[in-house]
């Protein structure tokens, strides 16, 4: 298609926001502290419900590594994250909801004379009706599909695009409905446009649906994905089947149905939940099987061609202690470059948690895995474990963890103590410190001061890494991990909320 062609459906979609917006139907994510209390009675719109939040976010930043001087602060560059926000929202039942959120990012600071612009960052329109609800919306994760099995488009990739502005509606009741969605998705130079219509229904023990995306983009073939689920319910037990497939062509069509081209992908579900091996032992079991074909391409969803995975899980629990288990016997292919998959992996993980009674947690946690890269290459064999304690009091939080990775290889040993220590309701020190044996630094600490001066400020004072990670074991977590190019920084943080 060519480029004149998408950008007039993009300037259509980006009139129908327009158009929305101007009438007063709009709202997005707004916090929950921004109810929004709808009248009853005709207002002109400088008397209808106003509520806003900002805040304030300063980091300094001084990096050992900058030169010419070691422990260079930094501003207006990359590593001053410092950010400016303020939403609003307007609006009630009866007129809708229009919120929108603007934001100054130090970060980004490109004026010429180094100030730093504010500009509108995402917002939203929503009006809902008796079983319906339509949305206008810019630049926001609004491209969830709620498939039963795998996604046709899956938020956190479309999320990666620069400028995501659309029209979304959705509506219907429990036994039936549907959900319509155009959207203008730009990366850079390229730009296309995203027609989704998806139709449901349930009637218990079984639910079915039927989705069809479109993708337009600039210059391109247009590509089509049409899927179909079909699921079924009894006491514990479920059952979830899905076919995707996809094509190319010109204008709006509807791909071959045959499964066997190469271009489809197949997605099955087997649940049990509530089961009961004893009085005491109750369980839970999982089987999946997913497979997608060398030509199936869709760049919204985070399936790979040319994979296939075969996973079958039990989840164990003890109705008298607070221990659980877990084991998860895999295999999977998929070609040697793929992110997910190597070539071929056979393997077999496990877990056991208990809590006891001092308010104490333990983790052990194993997996082996098996790989083959093709008849040029051995099989290899590597394994990991990883073990951890933790106590949480009232004002103590302390524990210690333990891993050893690439067993069967290069072993990778990793230990690491982390605790917190809360002073009083406004105070607290956190600490962590990790050894390895790795091609790394040898050991690494972080360290932060917390303070709450009032109810809506928050100042800290860091030492070490630049991020924390977000993980839930940090010994597994690239971003915390010490690495031999990662120098320390001191971070003062001043957060305000008002």
């Amino acid at each position: 298609m060519a480029r004149a062609s998408i950008m007039a459906r993009s300037c259509v979609a980006c009139a129908v926001l327009a158009v929305f917006s101007f009438a007063g139907i709009a709202h997005a994510q707004a916090p929950d502290s921004l109810a929004v209390v709808p009248t009853a009675h005709s207002d002109p719109w400088w008397k209808l419900p106003l509520s806003s939040r900002a805040r304030l976010d300063l980091r300094l930043v001084a990096d050992q590594a900058t030169a010419p001087w070691s422990w260079d602060a930094q501003s207006r560059s990359p590593l001053d994250y410092s950010r400016f926000m303020i939403d609003a929202t307007l609006g009630g039942a009866r007129t809708g909801t229009l919120y929108a959120k603007g934001a100054a990012s130090w970060q980004d600071a490109d004026q010429t004379d180094g100030e730093v612009a504010f500009g509108i960052e995402q917002g939203d329109y929503l009006y809902r009706f008796a079983h319906a609800e339509l949305r206008a919306f810019g630049d926001e994760r609004r491209f969830f599909t709620y498939d039963l099995g795998t996604a046709l488009m899956d938020d956190d990739v479309v999320d990666n695009y620069q400028h995501r502005v659309g029209v979304r509606a959705d509506g219907g009741t429990e036994q039936i409905g549907g959900s319509l969605l155009v959207s203008s998705l730009d990366q850079g130079a390229e730009t296309q446009l995203v027609s989704y219509a998806k139709a449901r229904t349930a009637w218990r023990p079984f639910a079915a649906a039927v989705s069809y995306q479109l993708e337009e983009g600039d210059g391109a073939r247009d590509h089509a994905v049409v899927k179909g689920e079909v699921a079924a319910f009894w006491k514990q037990a479920s059952a979830i089947a899905s076919l995707d497939q996809t094509g190319f062509g010109s204008g709006v069509f509807l791909p071959e149905l045959d499964w066997g081209n190469g271009y489809g992908s197949k997605f099955v579900e087997l649940r049990l939940a509530g089961g009961k091996i004893s009085d005491a032992i109750a369980f839970s079991g999982v089987y999946r099987y997913r497979r997608t074909y060398d030509y199936y391409q869709n760049a919204l969803s985070s399936l790979r061609a040319g994979t296939s995975l075969n996973r079958l899980g039990l989840y164990l629990s003890h109705r008298q202690y607070a221990l659980d288990g877990r084991v998860v016997v895999f295999e999977g292919e998929g070609p040697a470059q793929a992110v997910v998959l190597d070539r071929e992996d056979r393997g077999v993980a496990a877990s056991a948690r208990a809590f006891l009674n001092d308010n104490s947690e333990m983790n052990l946690r194993g997996a082996m895995v098996e790989s083959d890269y093709g008849p040029t290459t051995d099989e290899r064999t590597t394994g990991v474990v990883h073990a951890s304690y933790r106590r949480s009091l009232q004002r103590f939080m302390g524990g210690v963890d333990a891993l050893v990775d690439e067993i069967g290889k290069d072993a990778v040993t990793r230990v690491g103590l982390e605790t917190r220590i809360n002073w009083n309701a406004t105070s607290a020190l956190y600490l962590r410190w990790m050894v390895s044996n790795a091609v790394e630094r040898a050991d690494a600490v972080y360290a932060r001061l917390e303070f709450r001066p009032t109810a809506r400020t928050w100042v800290t004072i860091a030492y070490g890494r630049d991020t924390t990670g977000d993980g839930p074991y940090f010994l597994e977590d690239e971003d915390a991990l010490p690495t031999i190019d990662t120098e320390d920084v001191v971070t003062i943080t001043v957060r305000g909320d008002f």
